[in-house]
Formats: structure tokens, sequence, C-alpha cells
């Protein structure tokens, strides 16, 4: 166990009962604070993206036109 935490058990207790409750707010609070300030990632898809998406093309259907031939480049040394 760390240092800071051993300190902070011996704290609360010769902490009074009184102030403990109190205490466990500010931690609780402080907590809170803390994971609102850390950055989201949101996720790459929504839900049901998918779902939703595929299959839903109505228009009139999709042509791939003929490719043009490949490079032909040199062979790397």
């Amino acid at each position: 166990m760390d240092t800071v935490k051993q300190k902070l058990i011996q704290e609360l207790e010769r902490t009074p009962s009184a102030l403990l409750q109190e205490l466990f707010d500010f931690v609780l609070f402080l907590n809170q604070r803390y994971a609102q300030a850390q950055p989201t990632v949101p996720s790459a898809w929504q839900p049901n993206f998918f779902e939703d998406v595929i299959g839903s093309w109505e228009g009139n259907p999709l042509i791939r036109e003929p490719q043009p031939g490949y490079e032909e480049r040199e062979e790397l040394l």
C-alpha cells in the first residue's frame, strides 16, 4: 500500500464519527469530478448502425464502370 493511502487511512481512524459522512461525501464528489474531467472516447459506430444502413439502397442499381489497366512500375533494388 502506498504511503499516501496509509496516511489517509490513519487520519480516517483518528477522525471523529460525526465527520466521517461528510468526508465520505467529499470523496464521492472528488471521484465524480475526476471521472467527468476524463476525456471519453466515443464508440466508432452507433448502436444498430449496420442494421439501419445495410440493404437500405433503393435507387437504381449501382454499376461499377470498367477500370483502366494498372500501372507497371520498375522493380525496386
